[in-house]
């Protein structure tokens, strides 16, 4: 959390997105993501949360820290706080008058008056509790939801943009595991080559 910091903000289309994330994601790090998955597009952070996931069962990002915590966040408040880490992102979906899938890299200051998911505690809430009890670095991937109709399906853009944030964070955690040098690749090529509707 910076406060004070509120013109650090890249849109999906910004293709500084990957290099803001790897400035902010130093020592230890929790990804949270949040959202009802019986809710369209609201499911959107726990898409992510779930894909981490899957790829650390296959042996990647295996050192980066990810809980989905659907609809109740303030639920893992505790085991978040004991891992004492260096940032917390909160992946969710943040209503900013943007297309459905955009997404932006939001301060907690920021996040006053949007509108967010279906859980009970607004995300600033959430994130200066973490900031107070660890000193932690957190911050919001905020993904723009289209219908959050109970017992819809995701919309196509939702689906793209969890898959994008979710091999992007899985990219740069890669690399700065196995530290190698150049940009963050995504199946083979850098991430700010992607096409703009994904970056």
């Amino acid at each position: 959390m910076r406060r004070g910091g509120g013109d650090l903000h890249s849109s999906v289309s910004d293709p500084s997105l990957p290099e803001l994330l790897t400035a902010r994601l130093r020592g230890s790090a929790v990804v949270m993501g949040i959202g009802n998955p019986n809710r369209g597009d609201d499911s959107v952070g726990s898409m992510v949360a779930r894909l981490l996931l899957a790829a650390q069962g296959r042996g990647g990002a295996t050192s980066l820290r990810v809980i989905d915590a659907e609809e109740v966040p303030e639920a893992f408040l505790g085991p978040i706080t004991q891992l004492l880490p260096g940032a917390v992102i909160l992946v969710d979906a943040v209503d900013m008058g943007e297309a459905p899938g955009t997404v932006a890299l939001l301060e907690v200051d920021e996040m006053a008056g949007r509108g967010a998911s279906t859980h009970n505690a607004p995300l600033s809430l959430l994130a200066h509790f973490l900031w107070a009890e660890t000193g932690a670095d957190v911050f919001v991937l905020g993904i723009q939801p289209g219908g959050l109709d109970m017992g819809a399906l995701p919309s196509p853009e939702i689906l793209d943009a969890a898959r994008a944030v979710a091999l992007l964070l899985e990219a740069i955690w890669a690399r700065r595991d196995d530290s190698v040098p150049g940009a963050p690749c995504w199946r083979g090529r850098p991430i700010s080559q992607r096409r703009e509707a994904i970056w």
